[in-house]
């Protein structure tokens, strides 16, 4: 069995802590908003190192380039 990572072994230490259905949500909502920012952040980057503009990046928010997955 692979070691766990670094975000696992922590996210066990809060698993461990009894928190309010409120205060679940919350820790929740953080994760993604931090995730959601990291990628803004990202995507600013790429777009700034490949010159592109802002109409090109909004745009591809709007794309369905999704594949469908094999059945499993």
């Amino acid at each position: 069995m692979p070691a766990l990572t670094n975000l696992q072994r922590e996210l066990l230490d809060l698993y461990a802590r009894e928190v309010s259905e409120e205060d679940l949500i919350e820790i929740r909502d953080q994760i993604a908003r931090y995730f959601a920012e990291k990628a803004t952040r990202d995507l600013e980057t790429f777009a700034d190192a490949n010159e592109l503009a802002t109409e090109d990046t909004d745009a591809w928010a709007f794309e369905h380039n999704r594949r469908a997955s094999k059945p499993g």
